[in-house]
C-alpha cells in the first residue's frame, strides 16, 4: 500500500559483490578473533554470582566507589549505572564463586561496607544465582542458539532452490558470527536478554532473506531465459521499497529502546540494533552472491560428471 518509488528502481546490487564480501569477512575476522581472544563478558545468568541494586542520595564516584568496596569485600566487584549519565542508581555485582553468601548476606555485606563509607543510600533490589544454575544456563544458551539456527536451515533448504538455501545458510552463519562477535569486540554484557534479542535477530534476519527469495523464484517462472544474476537484481529493486521501510520502522524502535530502555533490556536491544543492520545487508550482498556462487560450483560439477559418464558410454565397446 505505502511505496518509495513510482517506479522499480534499476540499481545493480551485484556488480560491486567482490567489494562488499571483503568488507565482509575483514568484519567477521575482526569480531571472531575478538570472541576467540577476549570471550563474552557473561552476565550474572550465566555464571552466577550475586547482584545489589542501590539508590543513592548523594553523587558518588562510581570508579573510587569500585575501588573501595573491592578492597571492603576482599573480591572483585563490577559497577554500572542504572540509566547512564549522572543516574544516582547503581548496580553493585560479583561473582559467586568467591564464597561470599546469597542474598541476605550479600546485602549485609555490601550495606555494611557502604554504610563504613558514609554514603546515604538505599538498597532496592538484591538478586544471587548460583554457579551451578549459572552454568546450566549457559550450556542451554549454546543449545537454544544452535537449535534454533539448525531448524532454520532446515526450512530454508526444504522452502526453496537448493542454491538458494546454501545463500541463505551462509548468511545466517555470517549474522549469528558478527552479532556475538559485537558483544565480545564493545564489551556488552551478554545475558538472557541479550540471548533474546539474538534469537529474535536470527528469525527476523532470515524473514528479510525469505521476502527477497520468494520474489526471486517468482521471477525465475516469469523470465525464464534471464540469468540469475539479472533475477537477483531485479528481485532485490523490486523488494527494495519494502526492505527500506521495514528497516526504518524497525531501526526507530530499537534505537528508543536502545538509548532510553535503561539497562535491563540493554543487551536485548544491543543485539538486535547490530543484527538489524548486519541482517538487511547480508541478505543482499552475502545471501544472494552465495547463491550464484553455489549454483556456478555445483552445476558446472553436475555438468562435467554428466559430460565424462556420456563419454565412457561412448567409448565402452558394444557387447
Amino acid at each position: 500500500m505505502i511505496s518509495l518509488f513510482k517506479q522499480t528502481p534499476e540499481v545493480n546490487f551485484l556488480e560491486k559483490k567482490a567489494i562488499f564480501l571483503i568488507i565482509s569477512a575483514i568484519f567477521v575476522g575482526i569480531t571472531a578473533v575478538s570472541f576467540l581472544q577476549k570471550g563474552l563478558s557473561l552476565g550474572l545468568d550465566f555464571k552466577g554470582g550475586t547482584l545489589v541494586q542501590v539508590l543513592f542520595n548523594e553523587e558518588v564516584d562510581q570508579i573510587s566507589l569500585q575501588e573501595k568496596l573491592s578492597q571492603s569485600l576482599g573480591i572483585p566487584v563490577s559497577i554500572r549505572r542504572l540509566g547512564g549519565g549522572d543516574s544516582k542508581e547503581m548496580i553493585i555485582s560479583f561473582s559467586e564463586s568467591y564464597g561470599k553468601g546469597l542474598d541476605g548476606d550479600a546485602q549485609v555485606l555490601v550495606k555494611n561496607s557502604l554504610t563504613e563509607q558514609g554514603l546515604d543510600f538505599e538498597i532496592r533490589q538484591v538478586e544471587s544465582i548460583g554457579p551451578k544454575m549459572g552454568g546450566e544456563l549457559r550450556e542451554s544458551a549454546w543449545y537454544s542458539i544452535l537449535l534454533s539456527m539448525g531448524l532454520i536451515l532446515l526450512y530454508m533448504t526444504v522452502r526453496f532452490k537448493w542454491y538458494l538455501g546454501i545463500g541463505a545458510i551462509v548468511a545466517l552463519v555470517h549474522d549469528a558470527v558478527v552479532t556475538m562477535g559485537a558483544f565480545s569486540l564493545f564489551n556488552v554484557e551478554f545475558d538472557l536478554t541479550a540471548l533474546a534479542g539474538v534469537l529474535t535477530l536470527l528469525g527476523y534476519s532470515m524473514n528479510d532473506t525469505i521476502v527477497l527469495f520468494d520474489r526471486v523464484r517468482e521471477n525465475i517462472v516469469k523470465h525464464p531465459g534471464m540469468k540469475l544474476t539479472a533475477v537477483i537484481n531485479l528481485s532485490v529493486n523490486e523488494t527494495m521499497s519494502r526492505t527500506i521501510l521495514t528497516f526504518a520502522t524497525t531501526f526507530i524502535v530499537i534505537f528508543a529502546m536502545y538509548f532510553f530502555g535503561g539497562e535491563s533490556i540493554k543487551g536485548f536491544s544491543f543485539a538486535f540494533l547490530i543484527g538489524l543492520v548486519v541482517g538487511t545487508y547480508s541478505s543482499v550482498f552475502i545471501a544472494s552472491p552465495f547463491a550464484i556462487w553455489s549454483l556456478i560450483f555445483f552445476g558446472s560439477r553436475r555438468a562435467a560428471k554428466r559430460d565424462k559418464t556420456q563419454s565412457n558410454l561412448i567409448k565402452k565397446p558394444a557387447k
